[in-house]
């Protein structure tokens, strides 16, 4: 059986290839951002090190931790060349043959984030053991109530995303955008999801079309469902 980490691990070794070795990410907000910048989503810490965890028992990173200093990632195992034959990993192939596209179709799909909801304790708990949980990891409920209305209002954000012809400046970045809308509508429906899945697909998205459609229809209705779901779970402050 496929293990989901495999996902995250594709995803940055993917993003990493192109880097040079002395930009390679060190900390783990630098590694998702490399990961949202090239693929389209960003991936909390939790999630993120079981994918590190998983490329670390590849041989193609490493966590070094200080108490003061935090973790410091290592990646230059990735530069060598013969770590592509050594690895065995269907999700790997497939990520090298699809590309970002292929990650992209894995990500925007509510199923991937709906498994890996429930499965993300498992990946991590090693990563997790003994210390507290961070908060990205808690778990949000939505009673039935704020499911239908959550549901109604995210609906009508896809609509109006789905009517233009293109959002921003990049040519994917609606269908990305809608990925993210219809899997954080899918995980409202569940009623019970971790909070760092809706944050990587749902908050995620509406924070940009906020941000981008200030002005404009389509940026109301964001920001007015990005704010009823902030107060909702517990974020608005």
């Amino acid at each position: 059986m496929t293990r989901l980490a495999e996902y995250i691990t594709a995803a940055f070794i993917l993003s990493l290839r192109a880097q040079h070795p002395d930009e390679l990410p060190q900390t783990w907000e630098d590694l998702s951002a490399i990961v949202n910048a090239r693929v389209g989503y960003g991936v909390e810490q939790s999630p993120l090190r079981a994918g590190v965890e998983l490329a670390r028992e590849w041989g193609l990173a490493e966590i070094y931790e200080d108490q003061y200093a935090g973790d410091s990632l290592d990646f230059r195992s990735l530069h060598k060349t013969d770590y592509i034959i050594k690895v065995q990993s269907s999700v790997l192939d497939q990520a090298f043959r699809g590309g970002y596209g292929w990650l992209q179709r894995v990500f925007s799909n509510p199923a991937f984030w709906i498994d890996l909801d429930r499965q993300v304790d498992g990946l991590s708990a090693k990563a997790i053991q003994d210390s507290e949980a961070p908060a990205s990891d808690r778990v949000v409920t939505f009673s039935d109530n704020q499911v239908d209305d959550l549901e109604r209002q995210t609906t009508e954000v896809i609509d109006a995303v789905a009517g233009r012809n293109q959002i921003g400046d990049d040519p994917g970045l609606r269908e990305i955008l809608l990925g993210q809308l219809r899997a954080g509508r899918e995980l409202i429906r569940v009623g019970s999801v971790k909070l760092f899945v809706l944050q990587v697909t749902l908050i995620d998205a509406l924070s940009y079309l906020s941000r981008r459609y200030e002005k404009e229809a389509i940026g109301a209705l964001a920001s007015a469902l990005l704010s009823v779901l902030l107060k909702q779970i517990g974020l608005d402050n």
